[in-house]
């Protein structure tokens, strides 16, 4: 644990409490193997917007083995949930947020980014498809997975310009409408939807603007 210190409130926790007694069915082995997974998962993070899947293989050989409800999934979300200072609960939300806060997405292909008016390389997929939704004014919805699988090019031309983000859909839906009336592309585009923490370095140096 020397290199862990800032789990060490959540390992003398769990000791004392008996969880990791509970979460190993009273198997001395099994407790010590889990225990020795979780500090190796927790070894491994934060993530630059890695799948939990991915980094489930990665760490345990076994790409369900952070999946929700399982001792180990358990363990290495109390132990972040502990070092953020938040509580753990059972909730869906609860937990996609919290491995998010460590750069690791729960679903990439179920959490779509919303984007309107940002604009990418045209000699790009992902960038044809961007140019040609702001072109028409219309939002766009992009994958997690699109956006980790886009490499420098397609975002290039925004390292020196500003990436407003917002959570309001009904703010989204009214400059899309505007957009619409306009046919125009903003030089400010909002980027509205929950981001994973990592995902806005995707668009590298640029100024991130959230409301």
């Amino acid at each position: 644990m020397a290199d862990l210190p800032q789990y060490r409130g959540w390992l003398a926790r769990i000791r004392s409490t008996g969880l990791l007694k509970k979460y190993s069915g009273d198997d001395c082995i099994f407790g010590d193997i889990l225990l020795r997974q979780a500090l190796f998962v927790l070894r491994q993070l934060p993530q630059p917007a890695v799948p939990l899947a991915e980094l489930a293989t990665r760490t345990t050989g076994d790409s369900h083995a952070l999946d929700a409800g399982k001792p180990l999934s358990t363990l290495c979300l109390q132990a972040i949930a502990h070092q953020q200072g938040l509580k753990l609960s059972r909730a869906a939300d609860c937990r996609r947020q919290l491995w998010d806060l460590v750069g690791v997405v729960v679903d990439e292909l179920s959490a779509p980014v919303l984007v309107l008016n940002l604009r990418g390389t045209a000699s790009t997929l992902i960038g044809q498809l961007l140019n040609l939704m702001a072109d028409s004014g219309e939002p766009c919805h992009l994958t997690v997975r699109q956006l980790r699988r886009a490499d420098e090019r397609v975002f290039g031309e925004w390292n020196s310009r500003t990436v407003s983000v917002c959570e309001n859909q009904p703010a989204a839906h009214l400059h899309s409408r505007a957009a619409c009336l306009r046919r125009t592309a903003s030089a400010r585009p909002p980027v509205p939807d929950r981001l994973p923490a990592a995902l806005p370095r995707r668009f590298g140096p640029a100024r991130n603007r959230y409301r």
